[in-house]
């Protein structure tokens, strides 16, 4: 049987039940509650002198009756020290609900945090020593409460076997190199058996900074799962479909550099890589943690807080789902299995597309490229890497490479005729006096003398 409180006006009917001689049985099946209780409360009426049949005015009953009713309040000492952080709180997590001017500066209300995320702050900013129970009875008084969520469905996979990777927006911050507030993203990524995650905050989800992630994600982890699960992003995959989808070159040649393998979820389908879904909302709310605590921080100073978040902060608590704390069963059972990483280090590739003009050059990277004759106004591939840049046709045959120096305009030799050569090199008049030397002694004189 669930709990009941046992108020006054209960009391007062086992009370006249008892004076009317109803046994304790009678009494049990009546109003509910244990015999024992009933026993016991009986036991507290003789010892107030009452008995049955005794006749007693409302107004004395009521006073004997409330002395002997349970004190089992629970004290407020605990809570009344989070009263005057009220408003504070209503900000962080309900701008709406506080009763501050929104248009003071110091009022506006700063991104909105869930409860427990809140707790966290008031806990670190000033130091309160407060249980997150007890700020839970204080969130229900004034109605911070979170509306809970049906959980996305959950597929379990072997150790070592994938991690589930995303992108989430978590807010903004000023970039210290120009002082503008720039919009902030986390790359969040997640092992399937162990749950133990990766989270860093960039500004861009450009194919460069996916890919430098996903290096800092493997080496993080020390090893590579067999297979990455990743979202339809155009920093990842080019063209997405079920059975074939077009993968990004350099995000290719990343998993062909690392021995792992890409998969891509269906399209609008959330659940396929749902542990890594909900991880999102949580790299949102410790940005939000971080940065309220820590306003003058940089992006790279909040992604060294965030790898000890996810080592020790969540990697050390239990899961909800595996009962077991992530980091140490990514250290029992999964670090053993993750492939190991080659020994040097993944470079970056950069690849854009280029079209050759009628002056058979192309541009990439503000420099200058010349190309064979056969490939004006054709469009080709262009690839920068390692100081190499190498050009490739649609079908990723490579058709010429430069090595990348502070030369502005690059041509091979024999690319065009020596006259040309030299106009471009700036050495056309010592061209000319060649020319003329070999017409005789007459035709120098001409031209030196131009």
């Amino acid at each position: 049987m669930g709990y009941r409180r046992l108020d006054k006006h209960i009391l007062k009917a086992i009370f006249h039940r008892w004076i009317e001689s109803q046994s304790i049985s009678r009494i049990h099946r009546e109003e509910g509650f244990d015999r024992k209780t009933i026993r016991s409360y009986i036991e507290l009426f003789e010892a107030k002198g009452l008995r049955p049949g005794l006749q007693m005015p409302d107004e004395d009953l009521d006073c004997v009756l409330q002395e002997l009713l349970p004190k089992n309040t629970r004290g407020r000492n605990k809570r009344e020290l989070l009263a005057p952080y009220r408003e504070e709180l209503l900000r962080l997590v309900n701008p709406d609900a506080s009763s501050g001017d929104p248009e003071s500066p110091a009022e506006r209300p700063a991104e909105v945090v869930r409860p427990k995320t809140a707790y966290l702050i008031l806990v670190e900013k000033y130091r309160l020593e407060v249980s997150y129970e007890t700020f839970k009875l204080y969130a229900r008084e004034i109605g911070l409460t979170a509306q809970s969520k049906r959980a996305p469905t959950r597929l379990e996979s072997p150790p070592g076997q994938e991690t589930q990777i995303d992108y989430g927006t978590v807010g903004t911050l000023v970039d210290h190199h120009n002082g503008k507030a720039r919009r902030v993203y986390a790359f969040a990524a997640k092992l399937s058996c162990s749950r133990l995650p990766f989270i860093q905050f960039t500004y861009t989800q450009n194919k460069e900074s996916w890919m430098e992630s996903n290096i800092a994600m493997v080496e993080f982890y020390g090893g590579v799962t067999e297979c990455l699960l990743i979202d339809n992003l155009k920093s990842g995959v080019l063209k997405p479909d079920l059975w074939d989808p077009q993968i990004n070159r350099g995000y290719a040649e990343f998993a062909e550099h690392y021995r792992t393998f890409i998969d891509t979820a269906r399209v609008g389908k959330a659940t396929d890589k749902a542990k890594i879904e909900r991880l999102i909302p949580q790299a949102r709310e410790l940005f939000r943690r971080l940065k309220a605590i820590h306003p003058t921080w940089s992006l790279d100073e909040l992604n060294r807080q965030a790898l000890l978040w996810c080592r020790q902060e969540y990697g050390r608590a239990v899961h909800g789902t595996t009962g077991i704390a992530p980091m140490s069963l990514f250290e029992e059972q999964e670090q053993s299995l993750l492939k190991s990483l080659p020994p040097v280090r993944f470079e970056v590739p950069r690849y854009k597309p280029v079209k050759v003009h009628p002056d058979r050059f192309f541009t990439f990277e503000h420099k200058r490229y010349a190309m064979p004759e056969n490939c004006r106004g054709q469009s080709f591939i262009a690839r920068e890497s390692g100081g190499i840049l190498r050009v490739f046709d649609a079908s990723y045959r490579l058709i010429r490479s430069y090595p990348v120096t502070e030369q502005r305009v690059c041509w091979l030799p024999g690319d065009f005729p020596k006259s040309r050569e030299a106009l471009m090199q700036g050495a056309y008049p010592r061209y000319l006096l060649s020319r003329a030397r070999t017409l005789g002694p007459a035709a120098e004189r001409l031209i030196d003398g131009i």
